[in-house]
């Protein structure tokens, strides 16, 4: 994992955390578990950011992140 990479993700967090908490509210529903999403994504894109191609935007990979992490609560 690149150092940049880490600063990227942990900027986006800082600057976007909210955003990302209104996208499991808005997928998960409300008490604890948007926050939980948010924290799961956050902790698999540190562990996979070495896969993320750049293709796309790193908030948009985050954002999925949450919305899977809200579909795997479900089940």
């Amino acid at each position: 994992m690149k150092s940049q990479d880490v600063a990227a993700l942990d900027h986006l967090t800082r600057c976007d955390g909210q955003r990302l908490v209104a996208v499991g509210q808005s997928r998960c529903g409300t008490g604890l578990d948007p926050e939980d999403a948010v924290q799961d994504a956050l902790l698999s894109a540190t562990r996979h950011l070495h896969t993320f191609r750049g293709e796309g935007s790193l908030e948009g990979w985050l954002v999925r992140m949450v919305i899977n992490a809200c579909h795997r609560m479900r089940r």
